[in-house]
């Protein structure tokens, strides 16, 4: 009996608490964050914040998501500062950075030039700092990490999914195909 009266009041407690929750989140409404000097007609996106200083990395390109650009911008006593691109930015496309937790890697795409040949696919990239913080020179990770030739998945046959390249089997007992 008094089991069964703490379940019941642990039940109501819980109801309530749902209700309240639901309450809550039905009234709250969500707004896009627009700081000053950031937010501009031009389209923002890729947000990456530094682990070590704080700044805030982030992609901006026209509103047709068209010559994309990393650009910087530091948080101060008055706000945001004006944008800025970022300090090892170089010809070609740029975009998506990405820091390691400790903050001592930056990763990120672009289409920059490299031995003096311009380039027009992508490649990943990523670029370190030293101990005093300052950033070294962006280093292009080579082709077996970006190709699909590099062995290490599978790509599907040409015209068939991935799903519908796989062999078909059957386990004893099964009546589907696959197995499964």
């Amino acid at each position: 009996m008094r089991k069964r009266r703490r379940l019941l009041g642990s039940a109501a407690l819980l109801t309530a608490a749902i209700a309240a929750a639901a309450t809550t989140a039905a009234s709250s409404s969500v707004e896009p964050w627009k700081p000053a000097g950031v937010s501009s007609p031009q389209f923002e996106s890729h947000p990456a914040f530094d682990p070590i200083t704080g700044d805030f990395y982030f992609v901006r390109s026209s509103p047709t998501f068209e010559g994309w650009r990393i650009f910087v911008t530091h948080c101060g006593p008055s706000g945001w500062s004006k944008p800025e691109p970022w300090a090892l930015a170089a010809d070609g496309l740029e975009a998506d950075p990405w820091f390691t937790a400790d903050g001592r890697t930056m990763w990120f795409i672009s289409s920059r030039s490299t031995d003096g040949v311009k380039r027009k696919d992508l490649d990943i990239w990523k670029v370190e700092r030293d101990a005093s913080g300052k950033w070294g020179v962006p280093v292009r990770i080579p082709s077996p990490i970006k190709e699909p030739s590099s062995g290490r998945g599978r790509t599907p046959r040409r015209g068939r999914s991935r799903r519908a390249s796989r062999r078909r089997r059957r386990r004893p007992g099964s009546a589907r195909t696959g197995g499964r």
